[in-house]
């Protein structure tokens, strides 16, 4: 039986992957400036291209007039921005502190994956036509998400 065509579900993979990540720059805070600097360097990596895909792949591919998923795009856009502010903010404390904050900015991935996954995916998915998620994916898919 053929899979049915989901944004949602692409995207929850590329989450999962973030979140790995996160966990992985977690565990080296407290450890050697190398070690915590590189989990941070693949941290960023992967939120950056989860952020070019979603901004790409999905949002300039998206020409509905539906106001309410254009109103949570913009919505989504904003907090990217505040996320790579607090990571630009993150990157430069890492070479003078010892004690790193990272809740605040884990928090609020945590709030923009729920509001993708529950709020703007679902309704993505249901206003797209199969042709147009097909079109979509083909371009996430262009972009390496995770290491194959």
């Amino acid at each position: 039986m053929e899979e049915k065509l989901s944004i949602l579900g692409l995207m929850v993979r590329d989450h999962i992957s973030i979140d790995l990540s996160l966990k992985m720059f977690k565990e080296n805070l407290k450890k050697d400036f190398n070690e915590m600097s590189e989990a941070f360097e693949e941290f960023k990596w992967e939120i950056k291209k989860h952020f070019f895909a979603e901004e790409k792949g999905i949002f300039d591919s998206y020409n509905n007039k539906d106001q309410e998923i254009i109103s949570m795009i913009k919505h989504i856009m904003e907090e990217h921005d505040q996320i790579i502010e607090m990571l630009n903010d993150i990157e430069s404390e890492l070479s003078i502190k010892d004690d790193i904050e990272i809740t605040g900015l884990a928090q609020m991935l945590e709030d923009h994956r729920k509001f993708e996954e529950e709020s703007l995916y679902p309704k993505l998915d249901a206003s797209l036509s199969e042709n147009q998620k097909e079109e979509i994916i083909k371009k996430i898919n262009e972009i390496p998400l995770k290491e194959q």
